[in-house]
């Protein structure tokens, strides 16, 4: 309030594990933008009983937002779609790019790409310790999965070389993977 009051215009912040008392005051306030903030490292299913009850307070009986919200650290998946959220932002997918990983988005019955569901996580370089686990790195995939990664790869415009040698292109591979999600979200 000292901010608004001074002319500026803070985006004020809900953080799990507030009193709810806190978003009523923000919403008698009139702001029209919320973050939702405190919620990494929070087991999913918490995350998802809070945001529902935030929900429930900022959505119409129709479910459609009163105010716009900022998920901050919101990397998953079936939260993303669950929620009206007028913008998220998460840095898991550079972490990913930077451990050597990659997102592989899940596949239908139908062999196509499904961005509105968990990816899973393929180690790409040589040098992630994974390496030598069944099912976590390219090297032990099986030939159905491995066919998925260079599909994914190649629609990305990166090859497995390149993706398992250089940080840019798991990077370029994760952010295409969060840009689709965004795609297919505003499709939902």
């Amino acid at each position: 309030l000292y901010m608004k009051a001074q002319g500026l215009e803070p985006l004020p912040v809900y953080h799990y594990g507030e009193d709810i008392k806190w978003l009523h005051n923000m919403l008698e306030h009139g702001v029209d933008y919320i973050g939702l903030g405190g919620l990494v490292g929070i087991p999913s299913a918490l995350r998802r009983v809070w945001l529902d009850r935030v929900f429930s307070v900022i959505t119409d009986e129709e479910g459609k937002p009163t105010v716009k919200t900022h998920g901050f650290g919101m990397t998953s998946v079936p939260l993303i779609f669950r929620y009206p959220w007028y913008s998220v932002d998460s840095t898991s997918w550079i972490k990913t790019s930077q451990f050597g990983m990659v997102y592989l988005p899940r596949v239908n019955a139908d062999g196509e790409f499904q961005f509105d569901v968990t990816p899973e996580v393929i180690a790409v370089s040589d040098q992630n310790p994974t390496q030598q686990q069944d099912g976590k790195h390219v090297n032990t995939l099986g030939p159905t999965t491995r066919a998925f990664l260079n599909r994914w790869l190649a629609h990305c415009g990166v090859t497995l070389e390149e993706a398992a040698c250089n940080y840019y292109y798991r990077a370029k591979c994760n952010a295409t993977f969060f840009k689709t999600v965004g795609e297919a979200r505003k499709e939902h």
